[in-house]
């Protein structure tokens, strides 16, 4: 004999569901930079260079274009936030922004850029419409800057199949 649910009790399962499920997201935030780079050096390696040269646009052919850009608003982290950004010395922080979230049609999203060590950084990812304090997720970023100090490309791990796959390589379309 199946059971049956009454309405309430089924908005407290929903509930309960929602909070284990938010609970877990957040656990797996706060263990990003250990799980994604487990071996960083101490000290990390200095940013190659200012961040200013970062801000341009990238493409891929797949996933479009993003715009890196330096965001000189005020931004507070919710205390409990792992999420953090790398500023410079005027308090502006690096940014990776689109008007279309990869997978996710129709949905902006932007990143806030927390340098890691080299070239490697980390992308605190928010879903624009959606809250703003907590990130939706965090991924793997890296720059290629030639021997000339230019910014070539940015690679995101963009792509649903996991963290340990390939990233996805934007190339510098523009300044």
């Amino acid at each position: 004999m199946p059971s049956i649910v009454r309405p309430t009790e089924r908005l407290l399962i929903y509930a309960y569901r929602s909070a284990a499920s938010l609970k877990n997201a957040d656990d797996f935030l706060k263990t990003a930079r250990e799980r994604l780079y487990p071996a960083i050096p101490d000290p990390p390696v200095k940013m190659p260079v200012p961040l200013e040269k970062y801000v341009g646009k990238y493409h891929d052919a797949g996933y479009g274009t993003v715009e890196v850009k330096l965001d000189c608003s005020e931004r507070k982290y919710p205390k409990d936030s792992p999420a953090s950004a790398t500023t410079d010395q005027k308090g502006c922080r690096l940014i990776a922004q689109s008007a279309v979230m990869p997978g996710m049609e129709g949905q902006a999203y932007r990143m806030d850029l927390e340098h890691i060590s080299g070239d490697f950084w980390l992308g605190w990812a928010y879903t624009v419409i959606l809250d703003y304090r907590r990130p939706d997720a965090c991924q793997r970023v890296q720059f290629r800057v030639g021997a000339d100090g230019t910014v070539a490309s940015v690679g995101a791990d963009v792509r649903i199949e996991g963290e340990s796959v390939p990233l996805t390589w934007f190339t510098r379309v523009e300044d």
